[in-house]
């Protein structure tokens, strides 16, 4: 009997976005308050002229970017780009919004741009990335539209005011360690923007953070707490999209054997994530997608008191 209650008690967590450790319930953090100590005397602060702040990359993560991008994961980060690509294009057809200068910032090997490519969606393409790995299998694809691709510091975009029609930054932000700097680039040189971003977020989420570092995640955002980002920056969200789990990265690597009971599960995920309202549907969602633009003054004025 016990263990059909825990075991109804984890189904319903698991339906509300919770994610479990390896054995039992989510645990909450417990501080391991270890013995602290502070120095016999105490210190005379001194004044000390430091540098000014340079804000960009940590070199060590720069490196490690830099070779980033192999063929290896090619055919994965295809398969997510195309569902990303896909988000792009359903915010703006149902926004009636047809750009035509559109930069990638974080473009990664260029998988999104490809996809926009072939659904002939805009004109005239533009990346920046902080891998060279990265910039040379954008460079490899060749597509048509694509008139620059470079690397960049990570936060300085180097292009005038209102340079572009739409700024797309996917699955970057929780990536930036200074998120509100390149946001206020993003603002500087576009009109429109489209930010997506995973939904990494659960009650235990802290305890898995070497695991999420571990592939450069150092920010975790929920829909809300984007918003209000945004918001606090001047941005306006025009329009979003909450994406549901997709089976196709389910059974990337899982073994044929497995296929049919996948599909079955996603089947039953899909109907539970389209029945629920918009609340529920915020904590089961895998992915959020926004279409924003600057705030008018007089809004932007009004929203900081």
């Amino acid at each position: 009997m016990m263990m059909r209650v825990k075991a109804g008690i984890k189904q319903a967590l698991r339906e509300v976005g919770y994610r479990f450790l390896d054995v039992g319930l989510p645990r909450p953090f417990t501080p391991p308050r270890p013995h602290l100590t502070l120095p016999a005397e105490a210190p005379t602060p001194a004044y000390s002229e430091r540098p000014a702040l340079q804000i960009g990359v940590h070199p060590d993560l720069q490196e490690e970017y830099h070779h980033q991008y192999t063929a290896d994961k090619s055919a994965w980060r295809e398969l997510g780009g195309k569902h990303k690509a896909e988000h792009i294009l359903t915010l703006c057809q149902r926004n009636g919004i047809a750009p035509r200068t559109i930069l990638e910032v974080g473009a990664g090997e260029g998988a999104i741009l490809a996809h926009l490519s072939q659904a002939g969606f805009g004109t005239a393409y533009y990346a920046l990335e902080i891998s060279q790995s990265g910039v040379e299998r954008i460079k490899a694809r060749a597509i048509p539209q694509m008139r620059l691709v470079e690397t960049f510091d990570g936060y300085r975009l180097p292009f005038a005011d209102e340079s572009f029609d739409l700024v797309i930054l996917s699955h970057v932000l929780e990536h930036v360690e200074f998120p509100r700097q390149l946001l206020r680039e993003m603002k500087r040189v576009s009109h429109l923007q489209i930010i997506e971003i995973p939904l990494d977020y659960h009650p235990t989420v802290d305890l898995e953070q070497p695991f999420y570092a571990s592939y450069g995640h150092v920010m975790v955002y929920t829909p809300a707490l984007l918003r209000f980002l945004l918001r606090s920056e001047g941005f306006e969200v025009c329009d979003d999209l909450l994406g549901q789990p997709y089976v196709e990265a389910a059974l990337f690597n899982a073994p044929v054997s497995q296929h049919a009971a996948i599909k079955r599960k996603y089947a039953r995920i899909a109907r539970r994530f389209n029945r629920a309202n918009r609340h529920a549907r915020e904590r089961l969602a895998e992915t959020y997608t926004v279409l924003t633009r600057a705030l008018l003054t007089e809004a932007l004025e009004a929203s900081r008191f």
